[in-house]
């Protein structure tokens, strides 16, 4: 990636409402186009829904699209990868397979550098400065992280109490992960009436975060 590309997207822009929106839009465009020229999945659902590619030009336009299940992506197959790169160049990941059958997905390379890109910008934006010690949830607890980022893995289906004793052991600036855990870890808290120590902010992931769930972790 361009070193100069990679510093554009870590500035993290602030742009007006109406400027967002409008970015926001041209992407959604770009990607429906992507989706039906290269995509077969992607190509017959819009077809089966009677929709073109023209016909999906705002965020409100989404809605048009049916949802796919998980079922329907696992059934897919190869049909859900992209026609536009050679699959011996794409990046395959799989789910945890907590909720069922593990979901396998395929990404570019340049995507994969751009998601790291924007996971730092993420954490910037939450106040997070390099050399700062933090706690990262990953699928595989006893994954272990370079010892000079200072950061910590933890797992998704670790017992809240537990978690709780590794934070007030470690005192990280920073907490990152599912929603579904850190709002466990949260009640876990308030019911202990405490709260936890040297913890700055708290970035989410995963799942949609509702205004209740926000307001208990903040």
């Amino acid at each position: 990636m361009n070193p100069l590309r990679a510093v554009s997207v870590l500035r993290a822009p602030r742009l007006a409402p109406a400027a967002l929106r409008q970015l926001q839009e041209q992407k959604v465009q770009r990607l429906v186009r992507h989706a039906w020229e290269h995509v077969p999945y992607y190509r017959r659902l819009l077809e089966d829904a009677g929709l073109e590619p023209d016909r999906i030009r705002t965020r409100e336009d989404l809605a048009r699209i049916p949802i796919s299940t998980r079922e329907n992506l696992q059934k897919a197959g190869d049909a859900l990868v992209s026609r536009a790169f050679r699959r011996d160049a794409l990046v395959a990941e799989r789910t945890s397979g907590s909720s069922g059958r593990p979901l396998v997905t395929y990404a570019d390379p340049h995507w994969e550098r751009m998601r790291r890109l924007l996971f730092l910008r993420a954490l910037a934006v939450a106040g997070y400065r390099p050399g700062q010690r933090g706690m990262l949830m990953k699928i595989d607890a006893g994954a272990r992280l370079p010892a000079w980022s200072r950061w910590h893995a933890f797992g998704h289906d670790e017992a809240p109490a537990a978690l709780l004793r590794r934070i007030e052991r470690l005192r990280p600036r920073i907490l990152y992960g599912w929603v579904t855990p850190l709002r466990r870890l949260a009640e876990h808290v308030s019911e202990r009436e405490t709260h936890v120590p040297g913890l700055r902010a708290v970035v989410t992931t995963a799942e949609t975060l509702e205004a209740p769930t926000r307001r208990q972790l903040e």
